[in-house]
């Protein structure tokens, strides 16, 4: 049985699955960014997690956050990159998968962010993640 995170980890789990910078994470909340890559640690432990998407889906499937429900028109590759970092996988394995090269899955990546609207990878995942699992509260 997982334990539960402490209103810090909850804190930090929440800021990191909307996307924020650690550095952001760590003005916020008044602590240093080692503190604040120790409580991701933390909490991936502790949520059975061990990268940030591992913990977006965490705080999505805990009620922490809230998939947004956007419907984004994705070709077959850009859905299949988007799907395997929802489930934890690497841009490095999303590139092997697809076919292409890790450098291409970045620039996947930057298009989508710039046709959602958002600035870093991890909110590009929590807008798209309710796209992809019926399952996903939004």
């Amino acid at each position: 049985m997982r334990q539960t995170l402490t209103k810090r980890q909850t804190e930090v789990a929440v800021m990191i699955a909307e996307g924020r910078p650690r550095s952001e994470v760590a003005q916020a909340l008044g602590i240093s960014k080692s503190t604040v890559r120790l409580h991701i640690d933390n909490v991936g432990n502790l949520a059975g997690a061990s990268k940030r998407a591992d913990v977006l889906r965490y705080a999505i499937d805990q009620g922490l956050i809230r998939a947004e429900r956007r419907d984004v028109p994705m070709n077959s590759r850009e859905r299949l990159i988007i799907q395997m970092l929802l489930d934890g996988f690497s841009q490095a394995a999303a590139a092997y998968a697809t076919g292409i090269s890790l450098n291409g899955v970045v620039l996947v990546l930057q298009r989508l962010r710039a046709r959602v609207g958002v600035r870093r990878t991890p909110e590009l995942l929590r807008v798209l993640a309710g796209q992809f699992d019926s399952n996903v509260a939004g």
